[in-house]
């Protein structure tokens, strides 16, 4: 052990070095790099995240063995395992999850969600190592050791995530991750990828400029107009142009075909950026069935397989302990609402769920006359007389909401998510409110985003009906099960989830 801790000690001083000498490394990079992708021109965005997956990944694992190398040096007396073969499990291990989540390296740009993509990869590593350790047997402290590794690889990682990861973009590899662009479109329609570029200069994006048929008689401050597209031949020929973005909407399809034959001629890559009606708040995604090109105007989270499998996981166990947990509650909940006027003990109204179809869904009765289920029209108001005593305590705590889960067991309703509307207030609010339809993308929720920050009950104004809305659909584009997991909170001790409780 001795022994191979100077070795290493010696191997990594050496490879540290060599890191350093800009030259070295720089030469060894770009051929390495070019070699996976060929670069005929110059270095356009695929070939850029290539380049930045590949560089994020050697020096976060530069850093693994560094540290590993330091816990295995400091308890060198106490290790009674196989050292070899747990640096081999580690690196394997970290390789094999930086690749599955490569996207975190290049296309997460948000605080928020950096953080969030690598809790989550790291998740994914401390589950690899577990695995490891009981199929290549490593017993003894291993498991110490290794968590030690593990909590310190995790900091200095955040660390070199947010804080050093621009400044090494900007001044340490810059050529590795410059890329020139020609954007094709309207200065309006290129004003948000204008600005996505200037916030993010650490990554090399250099606009060159513009190329648009309909000039705007006060040019933008930061782009200069080159020509129109008629020029794009003789402006590839003048300017090295890594990549061109076309901004149109796909109305001009026949225009995009131009650019895309012009641009091949010279090997220069072409991506759209299509310019859709309407507030496009919503990713787009891409696909190929049969080889036929697919866009998704809205591309949500949910629509991933892993994502939709992790909520209804989640959905199933949550509901299940509930019901199992508050079963008493339950019976002594129907007991009271039976003896408290006479009539059925479930109310079940009908609700529009996912993909707009119909399904019944459970609550406890809390009125002495209600609406009917199918066809109900009659909101529930303040100090409505139609109410029961034990009907309003049950409404303002959402205890007659409970039976609820079981739609969820089901599989007509999730915990959270939008909730769900009578079938009057659905066809209503889709008249009124833009957009409102896709909050049937996904399954309704027992609560929801709208719902915890205040916006529950009446829609009897067009701010009440607009702000739930826009929370429903804020919930859809931005879910995770950390999200989840807040709201649920939420639900229980958050302020604003009481409001409008009647």
């Amino acid at each position: 052990m001795q022994y191979l801790s100077l070795f290493s000690v010696k191997v990594i001083a050496i490879t540290t070095n060599l890191l350093l000498n800009k030259q070295f490394f720089s030469k060894i990079f770009f051929n390495f790099t070019d070699f996976i992708t060929p670069n005929f021109r110059g270095i356009s965005m695929k070939i850029k995240s290539q380049r930045i997956i590949l560089i994020y990944l050697l020096v976060e694992l530069l850093l693994l063995n560094l540290i590993i190398y330091a816990i295995f040096f400091t308890n060198r007396l106490h290790l009674d395992f196989n050292e070899s073969l747990a640096l081999v499990v580690a690196n394997l291990g970290w390789i094999f999850i930086a690749l599955l989540n490569d996207h975190r390296y290049y296309a997460v740009h948000s605080s928020m969600l950096k953080f969030k993509e690598i809790f989550r990869a790291f998740a994914q590593f401390l589950g690899f190592l577990l695995v490891g350790s009981v199929v290549f047997n490593l017993k003894g402290n291993f498991a110490d050791v290794i968590l030690q590794a593990f909590f310190l690889f995790l900091l200095l990682d955040l660390l070199f995530l947010e804080f050093l990861r621009p400044f090494f973009c900007k001044y340490i590899l810059p050529k590795a991750f410059s890329s020139n662009i020609l954007i094709l479109g309207t200065q309006l329609q290129s004003s948000r990828l204008l600005e996505f570029t200037s916030r993010n200069s650490h990554l090399g994006f250099k606009v060159l400029g513009l190329l648009d048929d309909q000039p705007l008689s006060k040019p933008h401050e930061t782009m200069e107009v080159l020509g129109r597209v008629d020029d794009l031949a003789e402006v590839l020929e003048q300017t090295r142009v890594d990549e061109i973005i076309v901004t149109w909407p796909l109305s001009r399809m026949h225009e995009i075909d131009y650019v895309i034959d012009t641009a091949d001629q010279r090997g220069v890559r072409v991506s759209l950026m299509p310019s859709l009606s309407g507030d496009v708040d919503f990713s787009i995604g891409a696909k190929n069935m049969d080889s036929l090109p697919i866009l998704n105007v809205r591309d949500i989270p949910l629509d991933h397989f892993t994502n939709a499998l992790i909520k209804r996981i989640f959905d199933v166990v949550f509901a299940g302990i509930v019901l199992i947990i508050l079963s008493p509650v339950f019976l002594l909940i129907a007991i009271l609402v039976k003896l408290s006027s006479q009539g059925a003990i479930f109310y079940k109204p009908y609700r529009n769920g996912q993909a707009g179809g119909q399904f019944i869904c459970y609550k406890f009765r809390t009125m002495k006359e209600c609406d009917s289920e199918k066809h109900g029209q009659r909101s529930t108001v303040k100090n409505d007389p139609r109410l029961t005593r034990v009907g309003k305590f049950l409404r303002k705590y959402d205890l007659d909401e409970l039976p609820q889960f079981y739609n969820v067991l089901i599989g007509d309703m999730s915990v959270v998510g939008p909730r769900p509307h009578r079938v009057f207030l659905n066809d209503t609010l889709k008249n009124v409110v833009e957009r409102s339809m896709i909050r049937h993308y996904v399954k309704p929720g027992v609560t929801g985003w709208a719902q915890v920050n205040g916006w529950r009950g009446p829609t009897d104004t067009n701010e009440q009906r607009i702000e739930r809305i826009n929370h429903d659909l804020w919930y859809i584009r931005h879910w995770s099960l950390w999200l989840d997991i807040k709201i649920i909170f939420l639900t229980v001790f958050g302020r604003k989830a009481r409001t409008n409780a009647f």
